[in-house]
């Protein structure tokens, strides 16, 4: 979908890290960077759980992208959207889909420049 609307997006991107003098070329992995504006992580796990928000929470300050969403297909849900915002002022939403029907509304895709 991404590659029909000419939007750019690294898939597995990665996260260089660094401690003291030691620097890991590739120390996290993002599913998705999205026009160097978004980070999408996708689950298909039966419940997100705090491990999952901390983990595009990382991704968040590493990366110093402010806009994330964390997504789970395995929901039982219909569709659910739950927007949160850090003391950072990052921004990352929980999204649920079902699979039921995994249709996305367009209007989450859309990220607005830095």
């Amino acid at each position: 979908e991404l590659s029909m609307k000419d939007i750019p997006f690294i898939v597995q991107a990665p996260i260089p890290i660094q401690y003291k003098d030691i620097k890991l070329e590739c120390g996290y992995r993002l599913d998705f960077l999205v026009d160097d504006c978004l980070i999408l992580e996708l689950k298909s796990v039966e419940k997100l759980l705090k491990i999952h928000e901390a983990q595009i929470l990382t991704y968040l300050k590493l990366t110093h992208i402010s806009t994330g969403l964390l997504i789970n297909f395995n929901a039982s849900r219909f569709w659910s959207m739950e927007l949160n915002v850090t003391n950072d002022n990052s921004v990352f939403s929980v999204v649920s889909v079902s699979m039921k029907n995994s249709c996305i509304p367009h209007s989450i895709w859309h990220s607005p420049k830095k």
